[in-house]
């Protein structure tokens, strides 16, 4: 069985309880995965949190030529392609849809590359349109989490389809997608246990998460010392998108699945998650009227500047959409939500 190790960092802007877009653990995550692809040449890291890319490039202009010399070399990967990672229960189908418009645009413009792995670790459900979307945007396969509904998938790896034909080829991260140095061992021992023996190959990602953090130090110098110290498998620093690559050569091989993915029907916990996610979908849908006013300006600047103005409250709508609406997230982490919502109305 050939493991592969998948050096890894996520972040939660909104979810750390200060109410705060989460920007120094990013860039000191991203500084840290940089000095370590410099250390270890055949270290690889992979990342989808577009925002964090986006502040990095502004308040360190320096890592950001770091890391897009890595993303160059192949030793760095970008996934996802959405502009933050949402609580799946409170964005509309056209939140979904700017989520890979502005967070694509901005990997193609900046980073030079079109993602084609989507990954969303904290997400507890995955709304049934989903597969129809990724493969609307050419992507090749996607990563469930989903704790609470392993009992549900019937292997895996299965291709998750949409209502309108759209597909995708998923792997389920089992156990985690964070660990540390010390839960290494166990961590890959699992990933074998539920690896599909037919496929002979096993995503097993690592880092410390999920405020970022990323691989560590000990992390990787554990990983090539014990490369080939486990019986029958194989350990190899790889990305998600490596790993996809693998699979879905056997893709046809694997069962289909159909609907939403993960438990639906959460019931709110007290009101004021039920407001918040009423007025993000409600605001949702008059950003998506007022799209239509840039076109109608004549003057090419202050059309320019309209454009510009109807991307920031796009922002706004989807870093908001990031604090979990289940009860889980914090005061403050709701009243900066709530903040950004009314900016954007």
């Amino acid at each position: 069985m050939i493991v592969h190790m998948i050096g890894n960092a996520c972040f939660r802007p909104m979810g750390d309880g200060t109410g705060q877009p989460a920007i120094d653990q990013a860039i000191a995550t991203f500084k840290a995965a940089a000095d370590r692809c410099g250390e270890f040449p055949d270290f690889r890291f992979s990342n989808g949190d577009i925002w964090a890319y986006e502040a990095v490039e502004r308040y360190d202009p320096a890592l950001f030529k770091r890391i897009q010399k890595l993303i160059r070399k192949r030793q760095w990967c970008v996934i996802n392609g959405t502009y933050t990672q949402p609580d799946e229960g409170i964005m509309t189908d056209a939140g979904w849809v700017r989520q890979f418009e502005i967070g694509t645009g901005y990997c193609r413009e900046k980073l030079g590359v079109i993602p084609k792995v989507f990954f969303s670790p904290n997400a507890r459900t995955l709304p049934g349109f989903l597969p129809d979307l990724l493969a609307s945007l050419h992507y090749k396969g996607m990563y469930v989490y989903l704790p609470d509904w392993p009992e549900s998938l019937p292997s895996p790896l299965f291709r998750w389809k949409g209502p309108e034909g759209g597909e995708v080829l998923c792997s389920r991260i089992h156990p985690e997608h964070m660990t540390r140095s010390d839960d290494l061992y166990g961590q890959i021992m699992e990933a074998v246990e539920n690896g599909s023996l037919m496929l002979g190959h096993v995503p097993c990602p690592y880092g410390l998460g999920p405020w970022g953090g990323g691989p560590t130090k000990a992390s990787i110098e554990y990983l090539r010392q014990h490369k080939d110290a486990f019986r029958d498998v194989l350990l190899k620093f790889s990305t998600y998108e490596e790993f996809m690559g693998e699979a879905f050569l056997m893709s046809d091989s694997f069962p289909v699945v159909e609907g939403a993915l993960g438990p639906v029907g959460r019931e709110d916990p007290d009101r004021r998650c039920t407001e918040m996610r009423r007025r993000q979908m409600r605001t949702e849908v008059t950003a998506i009227h007022a799209e239509r006013i840039p076109n109608q300006i004549a003057d090419k600047a202050r059309r320019a500047g309209a454009l510009v103005k109807a991307a920031s409250i796009w922002k706004d709508l989807l870093m908001a959409a990031t604090v979990p609406v289940d009860g889980s997230s914090g005061l403050l982490d709701r009243e900066a939500a709530e903040s950004l919502q009314g900016r954007a109305e």
